[in-house]
C-alpha cells in the first residue's frame, strides 16, 4: 500500500530546517541543471521515460537517480513575493512542495525508503544495510531522515500493479493531498507520479 517515510518509521527530531530551492525556471524543478534545460524534463503533463540505452545496464543507478528527482520536487523552496497588500513587503516565503507518488513495482518500499536515506545521507548504503554505521555517520542519517520524514513522498509497493487500478491510486492520493491540513506532509498538489519500472505494468486484461 502507500506510504510516506515518515509512517515507515522516519519520525525523528523536526530540529532540521526543510531546505529550500531557488529557482525560477517554469514547471516542476528537479534541480538537476542539464536535465532541466535541455529536455525539459518536468515539463506540465510530460511522460518521460529513463531508457537504459541512455542510464545503462541494471543496476546503474536508474532507481536511486529518480527517487533524488522526486524528493527535489517535494522539497519546500523559497520563492520571491512582491504582494503590494503584504503589510512585510516584497520578500522570500517559503512554498510548500509538490505532491508524489513513487510507485515501485519490483522493490519493497522499505528498501526503497533504506536506499533514498543513503542517497540523502551520503551514507554508504552497504553499511546501512549491514548495520555497520559509523559514528560520524549517525548524524547524517538523523538529518537526512528529519528532512524527508516530512515531504510530501508517498511510496507503494503493491505487486502486479494494473493499469486501471494505478489510476484509481492516483485519484486517491490526489484527493488525499487536496483534504484539510492535518498530520499529515504538506504539498501544493500532486505534481510527480513515477512508476518504477513501466515493463512491470499489467495492462487492461
Amino acid at each position: 500500500g502507500v506510504a510516506t517515510l515518515r509512517q515507515l518509521g522516519f519520525v525523528l527530531p523536526p530540529e532540521t530546517p526543510d531546505p529550500v530551492r531557488l529557482s525560477t525556471l517554469p514547471g516542476l524543478q528537479a534541480h538537476y541543471d542539464v536535465a532541466s534545460q535541455s529536455v525539459n524534463l518536468l515539463a506540465p503533463l510530460a511522460l518521460l521515460t529513463l531508457p537504459e540505452t541512455v542510464l545503462g545496464a541494471p543496476g546503474i543507478g536508474k532507481t536511486a537517480f529518480v527517487l533524488n528527482i522526486a524528493v527535489n520536487v517535494a522539497t519546500p523552496r523559497r520563492v520571491r513575493t512582491a504582494d503590494a497588500d503584504d503589510p512585510l513587503g516584497a520578500g522570500d516565503v517559503e512554498q510548500a512542495g509538490w505532491g508524489v507518488g513513487f510507485f515501485s513495482l519490483e522493490m519493497p518500499r522499505e528498501q526503497l525508503a533504506s536506499r533514498l536515506l543513503a542517497v540523502e545521507s551520503r551514507v554508504d548504503a552497504s553499511r546501512i544495510r549491514s548495520g555497520s554505521i559509523r559514528g560520524e555517520d549517525w548524524n547524517k542519517l538523523t538529518d537526512a531522515a528529519a528532512r524527508i520524514g516530512r515531504l510530501p513522498l508517498w511510496l507503494d509497493d503493491t505487486p502486479a500493479l494494473g493499469l486501471l487500478y494505478l489510476r484509481a491510486k492516483i485519484r486517491r492520493l490526489k484527493a488525499e493531498i487536496h483534504l484539510p491540513p492535518g498530520d499529515g506532509p504538506e504539498a501544493q498538489d500532486l505534481g510527480l507520479v513515477v512508476v518504477d519500472y513501466l515493463q512491470l505494468l499489467q495492462g487492461r486484461k
